[in-house]
């Protein structure tokens, strides 16, 4: 096979050190006598051997002869006219749902410019100028045929590469000198892995980055552990890899640093971060469409911001990309694909946007990491984003030690940390709220009671109950509570108190 810009260009269309060509002989514009019928068209031997994936394995002619030449398409057919795509176009692949996709020298990515349609439309010249009669020139070199080609060409096994192929490895980090792998942190070249991100340089481990060391510690206030806890969770960051199934909230009020530190990890990564609106994590009233999420495919972090102070986390929602599944989207007038999803979230406010409930599962996934650093005046650097842009290389490389010390000592979550998101999850725990106010942990009380108490109590802050099932699961995660069918359901271990009994009994 040979790239399609040597092809375009001439180059690679008949063997080094081939006499030329002989001229096209006249055409004609009306149809001579048919010629005896030509022996099928096969593919050069030479072309073969080079290319072994790209062909198609040889077919017996006669099983019971055993012949083991390929069965080849008829010469100047549509089908002809495709394996010649095929081998003319090392730099194309096709993939469901992704449709083509061109390498262009760091990436592959979808061939939004149609470079396949150069190669198609000079395949289909070159065949066209090699016959004699004008009827079938024109219909080589038609829209019809090198439509034709490209549909059937789209089929060869040497063209097709399956979704779950793209980004395959996790571990593997695209970059415009090569890969580095994150399991030891060497830098090597790219073969022909099929990877469609990159991040935006390359590391350079000899390199130094004493501004980004000293934008730390005075964003973290000279917290030592929590900057080794962000320089592990940078490196599970470009990583693809999503163990931890957490999602890193980054919280301060005021100028301390956060949107600094954000955007120029989101411009370090490249391709492989996308800002995602952070509407998409918040509960709505209609539903996501397939488009929002094929965006997140190959994606390695996903950056929102800019919270609404009175919106609510869609919790389902957040456990299922934090999740260990695959997504069905499809991109715009595209077919619909799976994917596993690589993207780690990170969300960055002023604000905390409200939960439903104390979930456990959403408490496991929520680290809220505080800001707590205010610049102000003289100490604003309004120059500080270029600074760190310039020691790119070398903070690439910090951030790639950092992917080593997660995969030895996971992100070894600091105090500050878990603090911060303990008092954030038990701030929007309404039914332990509801407990503290409302209730004794002791004696037993029958499941109506509670739950209307719950729910006008919930009522009276402006907010709707949950079903009685989805509340009676929670009820019975408390410490001591058991559920029991004793003249209906009762839960043991749980009581109302004494004013609250009264004002759920004056209320019925």
């Amino acid at each position: 096979m040979i790239s399609i810009d040597d092809f375009i260009a001439g180059k690679g269309v008949q063997p080094q050190g081939a006499p030329p060509l002989p001229p096209t002989a006249p055409r004609v514009k009306h149809k001579p006598p048919s010629p005896p019928k030509a022996a099928p068209r096969r593919v050069p031997v030479e072309l073969v051997e080079d290319v072994p994936a790209r062909v198609s394995p040889p077919v017996p002619a006669n099983p019971k002869q055993g012949d083991p030449s390929p069965l080849l398409p008829p010469e100047y057919s549509d089908d002809a006219l495709a394996l010649d795509f095929v081998q003319c176009a090392a730099n194309l692949r096709w993939s469901h749902g992704l449709g083509w996709m061109l390498d262009n020298g760091v990436t592959w990515a979808r061939d939004d410019n149609l470079r396949r349609y150069d190669v198609a439309r000079r395949v289909c010249r070159i065949a066209a100028a090699g016959v004699a009669v004008d009827a079938e020139a024109r219909r080589l070199a038609s829209a019809r045929t090198v439509n034709a080609a490209l549909s059937l060409a789209q089929a060869d096994p040497g063209m097709v590469v399956p979704t779950s192929a793209w980004d395959a490895d996790t571990m593997a980090l695209n970059t415009p000198a090569g890969i580095v792998d994150l399991r030891t942190g060497k830098l090597r070249t790219r073969g022909i892995e099929f990877v469609t991100q990159a991040a935006r340089v390359a590391p350079d481990f000899a390199g130094s980055c004493p501004t980004w060391h000293r934008f730390l510690q005075q964003v973290f206030v000279g917290d030592g552990d929590l900057i080794e806890f962000m320089q592990r969770s940078m490196g599970y960051w470009i990583s693809g890899d999503r163990r931890e199934q957490v999602i890193h909230f980054l919280y301060g009020l005021g100028a301390n640093g956060k949107s600094v530190l954000t955007e120029f990890v989101q411009w370090l990564g490249g391709s492989y971060t996308l800002k995602m609106p952070a509407s998409a994590l918040m509960q709505s009233k209609g539903e996501r469409h397939p488009t929002e999420l094929a965006q997140l495919r190959g994606k390695r972090l996903a950056v929102s911001s800019e919270l609404d102070e009175n919106s609510f986390f869609n919790e389902s929602l957040i456990k299922e990309l934090t999740g260990d599944d695959t997504l069905t989207a499809r991109f715009m007038r595209g077919d619909f694909f799976e994917f596993q999803m690589t993207q780690k979230h990170v969300i960055v406010g002023n604000f905390k946007p409200r939960l439903r409930g104390g979930d456990p599962a959403i408490a496991r996934r929520m680290l809220l990491v505080p800001f707590n650093a205010r610049f102000q005046g003289v100490e604003r650097d309004p120059y500080m984003l270029d600074k760190l842009k310039a020691e790119a290389p070398a903070i690439l490389a910090w951030i790639v030690q950092g992917a080593l010390k997660w995969q030895t000592d996971g992100l070894a979550v600091p105090a500050s940390v878990r603090d911060a998101s303990a008092d954030y999850m038990a701030d929007h725990d309404d039914l332990q709220q509801w407990v503290d106010e409302c209730c004794e942990m002791q004696g037993e009380a029958q499941a109506g009671h509670l739950y209307t108490s719950f729910s006008n109590w919930k009522k009276a802050r402006g907010e709707h109950a949950p079903s009685m099932t989805a509340w009676g699961s929670r009820i019975t995660n408390l410490r001591g509570v058991s559920k029991r069918r004793s003249g209906g359901i009762r839960y043991s271990g749980i009581q109302l108190t004494h004013d609250e009994m009264r004002r759920v009994n004056w209320a019925v």
